[in-house]
């Protein structure tokens, strides 16, 4: 059935995108003809590999509806530990995850996945492919896939969305979730968060939503703009040597395996088609649940993505809420502030389920 209220919705919204559009092409058009040769050089990557961050770990590909293969990494399989999932966020993998999986790997079983089009993981065609629907029913597979029922979930950034939203579609496989740098997603619905200091901060969801544009932004100049979100400027990550050369160079590699640059972007396209032409039931549902198992909420006082008031009245959609700002720390928080994130994870962790709602609400980090 056509969806006129929803078409009207995303018309508008690429209306409201159009001048970001046009600006976008002039600043690509520029820089083409100051240096066309350095505009379009991508460093050939294909071959390119990398060692594991640590002894024990193990790959391999879990296929899950529509035969995606999904990329996973364990440490722990078979012990009869919890699982202790990570979901990543945009543009990274599951590397992201290295400084967590060292720290967590001698209690709990451990998967962090490639989310579908990212990292090693599948990259199927189609904005519908990468609907919240999917990516939450991905997670639930993948937790039925290496035996479990449950899990205890972490995720940042992308993973972050999905983990609200598959939390609140799957709550009794969940039975702790903790999220990095990634809103409830009631926040985008409420006008006091979702105001126009934090639309000015969200241009880039409405670059992303055009087609071809925002792959050529991303990849010239040999995915420079990689180098500026991850080490440089308000983005950068804070600490020094946070993320190596040797980080970005995996981040880039795997963005350049066919389709996974518009893999990633997809997420993007099909957010406002989830809200939009084709109402996501998993995004629904996780506007309006109220979570009932604990959850961690941990955000950064410099994260360039988020304003700090987008975490506000988190509690509307979390009975047992523990929230902590880590300080002088950027959106890339697993990374940048490492030792910081896993001391309140391990406090979370392993804290008697009653007691969670004593835990520290820190700001001082």
């Amino acid at each position: 059935m056509f969806n006129v209220k929803g078409n009207i919705a995303w018309a508008g919204t690429a209306a409201f995108a159009l001048p970001i559009w046009v600006g976008t092409s002039a600043t690509l058009v520029c820089r083409f003809l100051y240096n066309p040769v350095k505009f379009f050089r991508v460093n050939d990557r294909s071959n390119a590999t990398f060692p594991d961050v640590m002894p024990g770990l193990k790959h391999f590909f879990i296929q899950v509806s529509g035969g995606v293969k999904l990329h996973a990494v364990s440490h722990g399989a078979g012990a009869g530990r919890p699982l202790l999932l990570f979901l990543h966020g945009f543009p990274e993998t599951w590397h992201s995850w290295r400084h967590q999986i060292a720290a967590f790997k001698d209690n709990y079983e451990i998967l962090a996945l490639d989310m579908r089009g990212f990292g090693l993981s599948d990259a199927p065609t189609g904005i519908k492919q990468y609907s919240m629907d999917r990516l939450c029913s991905d997670v639930s597979e993948v937790i039925k896939a290496c035996g479990h029922t449950s899990c205890m979930l972490v995720a940042h950034d992308w993973g972050g969305a999905v983990a609200w939203c598959f939390a609140a579609n799957y709550p009794k496989m969940v039975e702790r979730l903790s999220i990095l740098c990634s809103p409830h997603p009631a926040a985008y619905q409420d006008p006091k968060r979702f105001n126009s200091q934090q639309v000015h901060r969200s241009w880039y969801f409405l670059m992303f939503m055009a087609r071809g544009l925002p792959e050529i932004w991303m990849r010239n100049r040999d995915f420079q703009k990689i180098d500026e979100l991850m080490l440089q400027g308000a983005w950068g990550v804070k600490r020094a040597g946070a993320i190596t050369t040797e980080d970005i160079e995996r981040v880039k590699a795997a963005l350049a395996r066919p389709g996974g640059l518009t893999g990633a972007l997809n997420y993007y396209r099909a957010s406002i088609r989830d809200q939009t032409r084709h109402p996501s039931p998993a995004v629904a549902k996780g506007v309006k649940a109220v979570l009932q198992m604990p959850v961690l909420l941990i955000h950064a006082d410099s994260d360039a993505a988020f304003c700090t008031h987008m975490f506000d009245e988190t509690t509307k959609n979390v009975a047992n809420l523990t929230i902590v700002q880590i300080q002088e720390c950027s959106h890339w928080a697993n990374q940048d502030r490492p030792e910081v994130v896993n001391g309140h994870l391990k406090v979370f962790l392993s804290v008697k389920k009653g007691d969670i709602g004593g835990v520290p609400q820190d700001p001082q980090h």
